[in-house]
């Protein structure tokens, strides 16, 4: 297998909601200023950040670093989601298809436009074309390899550097591209020379290029809570970790873990760039004064949450998972870092109407105890302090009008690669024992009732039972649907009883 065969390009719009403010308001560009949300500042542009301004800082402490700093209100995100549809409008153009990663990221393996370009140069022509903008580390370790990866990442850089004139001539925004040969490098290596600018990095130096990036925490996708066990094993750096044996690794990690951060040290990431539909994710995310109470971040997610729901109104598919993010302040390293966990959501959350998707009656407050139950997983019994909260709608399936059956969540999911637990050999836990898992129907997914509260387990086996009774049907699920969504609350059908189960899913949550 050929490593050094894809040219991937990473297409990163500079301080992106700054950079839209500045083209809608030319007078902004020769002052330093910045996008505050809330009491945070969350990006600025390069005047500002020469004055020792960063990203995702309390607007007070900006201001005491820059008096002068001129602050745009930046809660509305519409004007940054016409400029981000407009930058993926612009490269399908040119490319067909992008992986896009939130508003203002692009991904592109532009391989085969490279060796197609490749094909049309005549010798001559393929002696003569060198590379556009910034290489790393120098021009002479591209030719150590003889893969042909040079003259690929050649084109590449050439076809990088068209884009950016593009975006720039049609949208009048400045970015920052990387081109590698894999997207871990590509993202990583675009960051050398920000703004406006690109670089293009030697495969044969990735080790050497993430040494150089120090800190495992710049390793994308590695969160605070996982580099702090990696500091635990005494390794400081990515150079270490390079170092560091795979079997102490597997000691401390899951195989799956070690594997991704031993590859990851090294420069070696072989996943693929995949075609953006529509978002896999739809997210927001708010940064605050520290807080340190509970109910004040409860308050905060009070207040995101229905704007989330803002946000997908005009999708024709509703979520099945959330996942809740804070940031936490750790005082003695001095440093922020990001922490997520999932949770569960049941279609009847949802409902289509007058051509929009709502929250239904009563989902409101059911999300909101899973959020917070959630949170509490995240914290733990440790005192916080956190700067930032977000929400991520994520599991997206399409909209399926009237009833939703609750046969959806407890049958078994094959289809989508999910096994049963029958074989599982753990010792049964309490909530196992109280009820009997020889009477659950054979098609109830036993990873999803686990995770029911006991009183949920306890009614739909009450239900089963009488079904099984009245209408000799061991299978009572498939004979309960959740009443429509014009109704008042979850309410469960069963031969014409109609029985409210909203209580019994107060506290359902996915661990």
């Amino acid at each position: 297998m050929n490593l050094h065969s894809s040219v991937v390009i990473h297409v990163d719009i500079d301080y992106f909601y700054a950079q839209v403010e500045e083209v809608l308001n030319p007078n902004l560009k020769d002052k330093p200023f910045g996008v505050q949300q809330g009491l945070n500042m969350v990006t600025c542009n390069y005047i500002a950040r020469s004055f020792g301004i960063k990203k995702w800082r309390p607007v007070k402490e900006c201001l005491e670093k820059c008096p002068d700093l001129v602050l745009v209100k930046g809660e509305d995100l519409s004007e940054y989601k016409k400029f981000s549809k407009r930058i993926a409008e612009l490269l399908h153009e040119e490319f067909g298809s992008t992986e896009r990663m939130g508003l203002d990221e692009h991904y592109m393996d532009i391989t085969k436009l490279a060796e197609d370009k490749l094909a049309l140069l005549t010798d001559e022509e393929l002696t003569n074309i060198r590379f556009a903008g910034p290489f790393y580390p120098n021009e002479e370790a591209f030719s150590k390899c003889s893969c042909g990866c040079e003259n690929r990442l050649m084109v590449g850089s050439q076809i990088a550097q068209n884009i950016r004139d593009k975006i720039l001539n049609e949208l009048k925004l400045t970015c920052s591209v990387g081109i590698a040969h894999n997207k871990l490098l590509a993202k990583l290596v675009g960051q050398m020379n920000k703004p406006n600018n690109q670089t293009v990095l030697a495969p044969i130096a990735a080790a050497e290029f993430m040494a150089e990036l120090k800190e495992v925490r710049n390793i994308f996708g590695v969160g605070g809570k996982t580099a702090e066990r990696i500091e635990e094993l005494g390794i400081k750096s990515i150079s270490d970790l390079q170092n560091c044996t795979f079997e102490k690794l597997r000691n401390y990690f899951t195989q799956e873990t070690a594997v991704r951060l031993k590859e990851a040290a090294l420069g070696i990431d072989n996943s693929v760039v995949r075609p953006s539909g529509k978002p896999k994710t739809v997210g927001l995310e708010h940064s605050c004064p520290p807080i340190t109470i509970r109910s004040d971040v409860e308050k905060m997610f009070q207040d995101l949450l229905p704007q989330l729901v803002e946000h997908i109104e005009n999708d024709a598919r509703i979520p099945e998972g959330l996942k809740v993010t804070i940031r936490q302040y750790n005082r003695e390293k001095k440093a922020s870092f990001k922490e997520t966990k999932q949770c569960v959501l049941l279609p009847s959350y949802f409902k289509h109407f007058d051509e929009k998707i709502k929250l239904s009656d009563h989902a409101h407050d059911l999300i909101m105890k899973s959020v917070m139950s959630t949170f509490d997983k995240i914290i733990g019994k440790e005192k916080f302090y956190i700067n930032l909260v977000g929400l991520c709608f994520n599991k997206f399936r399409e909209l399926k009008r009237g009833t939703s059956s609750i046969e959806s969540f407890l049958k078994k999911r094959k289809s989508e690669g999910e096994t049963s637990d029958d074989n599982d050999q753990s010792p049964p836990s309490k909530r196992q024992k109280i009820v009997n898992r020889n009477s659950i129907p054979a098609n109830v997914d036993q990873s999803v009732w686990r995770d029911l509260p006991i009183e949920l387990q306890q009614e739909l086996m009450r239900s089963w039972q009488s079904s099984s009774t009245n209408d000799n049907s061991s299978d009572m699920i498939k004979s309960s649907t959740f009443a429509s969504e014009s109704s008042q609350g979850l309410k469960l059908k069963s031969n014409g009883n109609l029985k409210n189960v909203n209580t019994l899913y107060n506290h359902f949550n996915k661990k």
